[in-house]
């Protein structure tokens, strides 16, 4: 993959993690998949997009679907991470514009996008209404405002007496923390929109203010602030 600001000698470092070409697709070696045995890390937007197309889902119950509200059309997922909820978002018929500044993950969400685009089946819909962007979306936002934007920070760990799952300790070794979301929250409070999203867990406390509306799933709860 060529890209003029992505250098993995650069970004990577020491040879403990590294990206690399395996079955057609861009993977991730870190330090915790070698020692736990796992598989490489790779992301597909494929395989979440059909599972959701088989569901019955009901757009008035789906917590997410709640929160973004009927009247969204463009929405901004600020933190893209793995790119599942940008996915489901998309699968909820929005225009998706989802935002990474992390180079590694930039570079397994770009590859997992590209197969994507390519899939005779679904491809459609992530040419027309996906678009990724790479960098801080303080800096590198597009001229049209969203009519919602959707943050799923990654907030420090503290104290657990359980470990994450395994897809979330690699990622938070390849990411860190947000140590910078109390700034990212003011700017996106900022932005003239319908609404912002805050995804939490279930027992994490609400941020200062208080959300004009919380839309709870079994383990994950979206917090809904309105400009």
């Amino acid at each position: 993959m060529e890209d003029p600001f992505f250098s993995p000698a650069e970004e990577v470092g020491a040879k403990s993690l590294y990206l690399f070409l395996k079955d057609d697709r861009l993977s991730l070696m870190t330090p915790t998949i070698r020692e736990e045995k796992l598989n490489p890390l790779s992301l597909d937007f494929i395989g979440p997009f059909k599972y959701h197309q088989k569901q019955n889902y009901s757009f008035k119950k789906e917590p997410l679907a709640k929160a973004l509200g009927q009247n969204s059309h463009l929405v901004w997922d600020i933190t893209c991470g793995t790119g599942s909820d940008a996915t489901l978002m998309l699968f909820f018929g929005l225009q998706v514009v989802a935002f990474e500044r992390n180079k590694i993950m930039w570079a397994l969400l770009r590859d997992a996008l590209d197969r994507a685009m390519q899939d005779p089946e679904i491809g459609h819909h992530f040419r027309d209404r996906f678009t990724l962007i790479k960098g801080d979306p303080r800096v590198n936002s597009p001229a049209e405002r969203p009519s919602a934007v959707y943050y799923d920070p990654m907030y420090p760990e503290g104290k657990r007496k359980a470990l994450p799952k395994k897809e979330m300790r690699v990622i938070r070794e390849v990411v860190g923390d947000d140590l910078d979301f109390n700034e990212t929250i003011l700017w996106a409070k900022g932005i003239p929109t319908s609404r912002f999203i805050v995804k939490r867990s279930l027992k994490a406390p609400p941020l200062n203010e208080r959300p004009g509306h919380i839309y709870e799933g079994k383990s994950t709860r979206y917090d809904v602030y309105f400009s």
